[in-house]
């Protein structure tokens, strides 16, 4: 069976070329570029995608820790404020609430019957001044929120004795900047492992392909300059011409360096790892289907210069190609063999 190349025409063919083997099974063969650039973004999307997750944690329980501990803070002032209203001591609470304002909160309130019974920070109103609270007093409230450029928590207790709430205002701007402080660490890191992952395929694919080629390229033995084989065949590398019963062969680049090849040691086969060292050599995409085609190509130049009906590059199946021993000529040539001669010079049938 012989085989073909079939090319994409699309415009993305130069990029990703299509052979076709035997098999009638087709492969793709994407350019180190384009593989790990495609790696390199899947990466990408795949840690970026995981640090903005733990983001959003980081944010969440930002989010509930200060409005929990704001909560807390300000329910355990409201159940002192409780047992104060109860005994009567207004002094007190108006000194606690003082120095709690002096201290973390912006702003400190207390509103019983109606009136404010202690009021200090931002916004403080006189004490026994009238204070409306209606639906204020019905539920606790929290809310957190930026206001010109600093983040607050505004949280509002109701006190069930006497219909009034203890309201807190607290700043904690320093600690959202801690919390974005901490976001732009996991961000950071997440480059960080991005980066060090590319790097690792980067190297561990240059590894490999120089494994490879090295291993397909050994010590290859360079061809003489020219190459008579027989009478028959000549190949000469110096000008790059190759003539076949005296007349002379067009080739491609490749196919002239796999004739040169296979006429520089007769009788040899060469696997297909000789043949990519010597015609594709330091290419980590070349493979043995090239190779397929690049034999088959030359066969048909060959024989279109020599038509004989053998194959002039013989198969020894499952181990390589070689030239075979004894090249048909032409039809026409002094000393050419008859039809009935003509199968004796096939040595390996075609593949």
């Amino acid at each position: 069976m012989r085989y073909g190349c079939v090319r994409s025409d699309s415009s993305l063919a130069p990029l990703l070329p299509v052979g076709y083997g035997g098999s009638g099974m087709s492969t793709i063969r994407v350019s180190r570029p384009v593989a790990l650039g495609g790696i390199a973004v899947a990466t990408f999307i795949l840690t970026a995608t995981l640090a903005s997750l733990e983001a959003r944690d980081v944010h969440r329980i930002w989010n509930e820790s200060t409005a929990a501990n704001a909560y807390v803070a300000c329910g355990a002032f409201a159940e002192a404020v409780e047992v104060w209203l109860g005994r009567g001591q207004h002094e007190t609470i108006r000194s606690v609430t003082d120095v709690m304002a002096s201290g973390p909160y912006g702003a400190v309130e207390v509103i019983a019957d109606g009136v404010v019974i202690a009021s200090a920070g931002d916004g403080a109103r006189p004490v026994g001044s009238p204070a409306r609270t209606t639906g204020r007093s019905i539920v606790p409230q929290l809310l957190v929120d930026r206001v010109e450029g600093r983040w607050i928590v505004d949280a509002s207790i109701p006190l069930a004795s006497s219909g009034g709430l203890v309201r807190t205002r607290e700043d904690v701007t320093s600690s959202h900047a801690a919390m974005i402080h901490a976001i732009l660490r996991i961000g950071a890191v997440g480059v960080a492992g991005w980066a060090t992952l590319c790097a690792l395929i980067w190297g561990a694919t240059t590894w490999w392909n120089a494994r490879r080629r090295t291993e397909r390229v050994g010590s290859p033995t360079v061809p003489p300059a020219a190459i008579e084989y027989g009478s028959v065949l000549a190949v000469d590398r110096r000008t790059k011409s190759t003539r076949l019963n005296g007349s002379p062969v067009a080739l491609s680049p490749k196919q002239f360096e796999l004739l040169a090849l296979l006429a520089s040691d007769e009788g040899r086969v060469f696997s297909d790892r000789d043949i990519l060292g010597a015609v594709w050599p330091g290419s980590p995409y070349a493979d043995a289907n090239d190779v397929r085609q690049c034999v088959y190509q030359l066969r048909r130049r060959l024989d279109a210069a020599a038509p004989s009906g053998a194959n002039h590059v013989g198969n020894v199946k499952g181990f390589g190609y070689r030239l075979v021993s004894s090249l048909p000529l032409a039809p026409d040539a002094p000393g050419a063999p008859s039809r009935e001669e003509e199968g004796s010079h096939v040595l390996c049938e075609q593949s």
